[in-house]
């Protein structure tokens, strides 16, 4: 076996989430079927788990932006975890309950909600979801618009990622 084969071997094994020593066994060898001791680099096997990690938890955040947009609060509830907490800059703290009621009140109609420039840092305890959130509001026959960035933390409960806090800061000049 060459060195590209076993390298993909190995790659192809930490993607599906083979322990760090496992035999794999591939029945479409030439030479009938084989089985492969497998050593998953423990480094590559944590950057496979951050990649998973990150893809549920940009999906979670793309998620809770199409639930604001469509103002479907019991999606944005299942996203979210007991004792969630909104922010804005410098203002009080909001419950669960407080946003999902200013979410169903937003008004105007709803043209786009979608986020841009996200950037996801995993930590041992959570996630920190930095971006822009682009809204677009019909309101009295006018288009408005709105730009601003937001901070979340998001938690792993239950084997899903799920927000626990969220701040918006100040819409850009």
């Amino acid at each position: 076996m060459s060195f590209t084969t076993a390298s993909t071997l190995l790659l192809a094994a930490s993607a599906i989430g083979a322990d760090p020593v496992t035999r794999l066994e591939f029945p479409w060898s030439s030479q009938g079927r084989i089985e492969i001791p497998v050593q998953v680099d423990a480094v590559q096997a944590s950057r496979t788990k951050t990649m998973t990690d990150q893809d549920a938890i940009r999906a979670a955040s793309e998620n809770i932006a199409a639930a604001i947009g469509r103002r479907d609060t019991a999606a944005l509830r299942a996203l979210m975890v007991p004792g969630f907490v909104h922010r804005t800059h410098g203002g009080a703290g909001t419950d669960l309950e407080t946003f999902l009621t200013g979410v169903s009140q937003i008004p105007g109609e709803i043209l786009a909600v979608r986020l841009e420039h996200l950037e996801i840092d995993l930590a041992e305890t959570g996630a920190l979801v930095t971006g822009i959130q682009y809204a677009q509001l019909r309101i009295d026959g006018q288009v408005v618009e709105d730009r601003r960035g937001f901070v979340d933390w998001f938690i792993k409960q239950a084997g899903e990622w799920r927000i626990q806090a969220a701040v918006d800061l100040p819409a850009s000049p």
